[in-house]
């Protein structure tokens, strides 16, 4: 019976002494600008480019903006038609790679050498909507503006693309105004 006791107060002793700790819903890649204007440039005949300026749009009012210019770019928004040669639908990659990281010196990507791409055969055969596909370049805008993946499916940078929104949440809001 003591034990029974003892168990039962220290089971109610555990649970009142713990605090619950902050668990943050966003995560940095380890990268960012050092500038709050982030200029891209998406090239108006690809066919991406609605998605593209409708997915920066849906990052407007933050403490960073991301701005389309026609030169003097930090980032070159495409598509590719890779088809099932790769994984992804959408890649933050390293200009002139097929994935690798962008270079990051000091914590801070270099302009003119990230690129966004969004693999628009395999989401062509995905059947991807218009809203998936906006989605995808949110998400990959994201990760340009200095956000990681999260495990959580109910925020942009979920990191697949099975996520449930296609648009920047307050989470992934918060991580870019936490950055900048």
């Amino acid at each position: 019976m003591w034990v029974l006791a003892l168990t039962t107060i220290c089971a109610v002793s555990f649970s009142v002494g713990q605090s619950a700790v902050p668990v943050s819903a966003w995560t940095s890649w380890g990268c960012k600008w050092n500038h709050a204007n982030v200029k891209y440039w998406a090239p108006s005949p690809y066919l991406s480019y609605p998605t593209w300026t409708s997915a920066a749009n849906s990052w407007a009012g933050l403490d960073a903006s991301y701005t389309v210019v026609t030169s003097t770019y930090d980032v070159y928004a495409l598509n590719e038609n890779r088809g099932n040669t790769v994984t992804w639908t959408g890649v933050t990659r390293k200009k002139g790679t097929i994935q690798s990281l962008p270079t990051c010196t000091g914590g801070y990507m270099t302009t003119g050498q990230v690129e966004t791409v969004l693999n628009w055969s395999l989401m062509d055969s995905l059947g991807y909507s218009a809203a998936k596909r906006q989605g995808a370049a949110a998400h990959e805008i994201g990760h340009a503006l200095g956000l990681h993946h999260v495990p959580s499916s109910n925020v942009l940078m979920y990191g697949a693309d099975t996520r449930t929104v296609t648009t920047p949440q307050s989470d992934d809001k918060a991580g870019v105004n936490a950055l900048y």
